[in-house]
């Protein structure tokens, strides 16, 4: 079974955060004047991860979604356009026993220590162990929770392809349909029904 799911924007190839999050998605963090959102998909692509094979998607932090997904296209919503920016294979949902053995590894591969400046580029100076809001879906041991409550990490995958934006494909282009059906980041879309004029991306 093919499905879609959204990423929030990110100007970084979803290696670290970015900046783009706009408020209502992603982690609020109240710092500065307005302060900022950031979504743990934007550690995807990220090559500590890319090498555990594990990875966050939001759909699959707001319900639980059994058994294992052939593919899950990647999209994402950019300046009015829904683009086509990779793909995961072979997607299944973490389960709650499986937390602390994930922590743990990624405390021996010194996880904190790799992302500790990550957010210094957003205005935001504390250091990770100091970052109270990154804490808080560290210490998480729930996968399907609310926004902000589930652990930083809810999916395992085979394989994981991430296009260079050159290569981005431009579904509204392609059906505007996709802006109005595929709108929340906390849907899991099967795209097999979904629109009229993306064929292409079904299989």
């Amino acid at each position: 079974m093919s499905y879609a799911a959204k990423l929030v924007y990110n100007t970084h190839d979803w290696v670290t955060p970015s900046r783009d999050v706009h408020d209502g998605v992603g982690i609020h963090v109240n710092i500065g004047q307005n302060g900022y959102n950031f979504g743990m998909e934007e550690w995807l692509n990220r090559p500590l991860l890319r090498e555990r094979n594990l990875g966050y998607l939001d759909c699959y932090r707001s319900a639980a979604h059994p058994g294992v997904a052939d593919i899950v296209r990647l999209f994402t919503f950019h300046d009015g356009t829904v683009y086509h920016i990779g793909s995961l294979y072979g997607v299944s949902q973490l389960a709650d026993g499986e937390i602390a053995g994930i922590r743990n590894e990624l405390n021996q591969a010194n996880w904190l220590g790799e992302i500790n400046r990550d957010f210094v580029p957003l205005g935001d100076l504390r250091p990770i162990l100091q970052h109270i809001e990154y804490q808080h879906i560290w210490t998480r041991n729930a996968i399907v929770a609310a926004r902000g409550e589930g652990f930083m990490l809810n999916i395992e995958y085979k394989k994981l392809e991430m296009f260079e934006r050159n290569q981005w494909r431009n579904l509204t282009a392609i059906d505007p349909q996709v802006n109005i059906k595929w709108k929340k980041i906390s849907r899991r879309y099967r795209v097999n029904a979904a629109l009229n004029n993306l064929h292409w991306f079904y299989t």
